[in-house]
């Protein structure tokens, strides 16, 4: 049995995935962040979820989300497929574009763990070498003043979806400050996501600095062919948020907690979770139909409408 997934109401995530091989299928282009705007604005509202930031290297994406009604899994599951139909049509590419490795679905605890999970996702470009500053990336990455504007209206891409088909010519995508700051306007929130972006650019320009390092630059990332791979050794595991790869990957890989004592609360759930869902399975499975599963059992309540507890 694989490992369950909780998937709770109202929890706010960062979403990662890669491509598959670590190839550069999603090198910027101005069709790669118009089919992930598309397809988040078809689905995102309309499924209840918010989006707070999203940016797409050549061979991953990052995005966080909150999700308002628990159903995340049905929205990756859209934009994933159309993305990848989308790439493919447009690459002539007969290969899978996503990696077979799971989804990387990270719970943020709290609103200062969203907050550094938002800043995360906006510096990945620099992080990465490959440019100065966020704002130089040339593909998808929504900037932290797009909380302040109003729904971008994206038109429907012309590789692969029908002018005849039932997606709409374009749709509308807005990104919003996440739960937890209603005590800041938003302009004061965007100041203080600006702040921090500013502060990690600075932290990770001066990391190259003392290595001798320069940035790729957008010169470089242009000429790319999107076929190629990084030269450099592929990371174990999903991508995950910065710190300890090890200790994240075999302890605490679903959740992003900063605070000790919030992060072991979230474990100790999780533990929870699962010992009460393997019970609950193992009477389902002895037609105890009936059975109720934890909160947040989502695949077996999607497919097989099993009862769960309402959520804590």
């Amino acid at each position: 049995m694989t490992m369950p997934r909780q998937i709770l109401p109202g929890s706010t995530y960062l979403v990662s995935r890669r491509c598959s091989e670590r190839r550069f299928f999603l090198k910027p282009d101005s069709f790669v962040g118009q089919v992930f705007l598309y397809v988040l604005g078809c689905f995102a509202a309309a499924m209840g979820l918010e989006l707070h930031v999203v940016t797409a290297l050549s061979n991953h994406y990052h995005m966080l989300v909150t999700d308002v009604e628990g159903r995340l899994p049905r929205l990756l599951a859209r934009l994933h497929r159309l993305v990848a139909m989308v790439v493919k049509a447009e690459r002539g590419i007969s290969e899978n574009v996503w990696s077979t490795d799971k989804t990387s679905v990270v719970r943020a605890e709290t609103p200062e763990d969203a907050l550094d999970a938002l800043v995360y996702v906006r510096t990945q470009a620099a992080r990465a070498g490959l440019v100065e500053r966020s704002s130089e990336w040339p593909g998808l990455s929504t900037a932290p003043r797009q909380l302040l504007d109003p729904a971008m209206t994206v038109a429907r891409p012309d590789a692969y979806f029908s002018s005849s088909g039932n997606m709409p010519e374009q749709s509308q995508v807005c990104f919003t400050v996440p739960p937890g700051f209603e005590h800041m306007t938003p302009e004061e929130f965007v100041q203080l996501v600006e702040e921090r972006v500013a502060a990690k650019e600075a932290e990770y320009a001066a990391k190259r600095a003392a290595e001798g390092r320069k940035v790729l630059g957008v010169k470089a990332i242009m000429a790319q062919n999107w076929w190629d791979a990084p030269s450099t050794p592929a990371p174990n595991g999903n991508l995950k948020p910065e710190g300890d790869r090890a200790r994240r990957a075999k302890v605490y890989p679903h959740i992003k907690a900063k605070d000790k004592t919030v992060r072991l609360a979230a474990l100790n759930r999780r533990r929870k979770f699962l010992m009460d869902y393997r019970k609950a399975f193992a009477r389902w499975l002895n037609g105890h139909r009936r059975t109720r599963f934890p909160a947040g059992t989502y695949m077996l309540a999607q497919v097989f409408s099993v009862a769960t507890h309402p959520p804590p």
